[in-house]
């Protein structure tokens, strides 16, 4: 049992990344790898609903209208979401950058980034799950949460910006004890 979580510790530990320098703190939290087979199936079915439309449009020699625009249209736009997953379970990660005054979160696609949000604020306050209620990341959280992994929860001012990964509750109260230091 103990090998058992020494390595979900391992693959788990190998997704964090946490950097401070030039008084900002960088998380970088990268999607755990699911089945390979299962993102090689996400990636070659986004691939096919893209190409299978043009393909039978050029082999059948259909004549172009606005129903065959509006279906090369819309298998693009299946397509390009089915890519965007199929990125973020391949290449995702989360990155926070936090100094004194402002929160800026990127999600990175290895291909492109989307950032989705910056946030400047006068208190910032680190929270984790625990049994599905949010409590603050203090000391007697490790007694709580004990060998649990949670997702972070940043408290910017009254707004509530939460990660997608889970992280060991021991980085969470790392983390929390780097952003006091601030």
């Amino acid at each position: 049992m103990k090998l058992l979580f020494l390595l979900i510790n391992y693959i788990y530990m190998n997704n964090i990344s946490i950097e401070s320098r030039n008084n900002e703190i960088h998380l970088k939290l990268s999607q755990t790898k699911k089945s390979n087979l299962a993102i090689r199936f996400l990636g070659g079915l986004a691939l096919c609903i893209c190409l299978i439309p043009i393909l039978l449009i050029l082999i059948l020699e259909v004549k172009v209208s606005f129903v065959t625009f509006l279906i090369i249209f819309v298998s693009c736009l299946v397509s390009a979401y089915l890519g965007k997953l199929y990125f973020w379970n391949k290449y995702g990660v989360e990155n926070f950058f936090i100094s004194k005054e402002k929160i800026k979160i990127i999600c990175d696609y290895k291909l492109f980034k989307d950032t989705i949000g910056e946030y400047e604020f006068e208190n910032i306050e680190t929270l984790l799950y625990q049994d599905n209620k949010l409590i603050y990341a203090e000391l007697k959280a490790k007694e709580l949460c004990k060998n649990k992994y949670s997702r972070i929860v940043f408290k910017v001012d009254e707004q509530y910006i939460e990660s997608i990964n889970e992280l060991p509750v021991s980085k969470i109260l790392d983390i929390a004890k780097r952003l006091r230091q601030l």
